[in-house]
């Protein structure tokens, strides 16, 4: 990047510095029905994925426990944005496993109810 200061004198200031590239992941969130997941109750849960830039993009994938049992599948349907619905189980913990438009991959996993 080149910078250059007019200081209303006949000098002009220029001074040329590199910007470095920051490549972050994508990010998923997710957003349950009620702020929270409880034991036994069916909840809705909302999820957006989102770019380094900020902007959606297309996900989809799978939530399991942690016995390797698929219990909820889900795909957005907007800028990344979606909903799917699950039933959290006591002692268990469950894992999102992610597939982004671009072709990256991430899993996320949830505390133990």
């Amino acid at each position: 990047m080149v910078t250059v200061i007019d200081n209303n004198s006949r000098k002009q200031i220029s001074s040329t510095f590199p910007l470095k590239s920051v490549a972050k992941p994508n990010d998923l969130q997710f957003f349950p029905e009620g702020g929270q997941l409880i034991l036994g109750v069916r909840t809705k849960v909302a999820f957006k994925a989102i770019k380094p830039d900020g902007l959606g993009i297309d996900v989809k994938g799978t939530i399991t426990d942690n016995d390797k049992n698929v219990v909820a599948e889900f795909s957005s349907s907007h800028l990344g944005m979606g909903v799917f619905v699950i039933t959290p189980q006591e002692g268990k913990t469950y894992s999102a496993n992610v597939s982004f438009a671009d072709g990256t991959t991430a899993t996320q996993r949830s505390r133990k109810y």
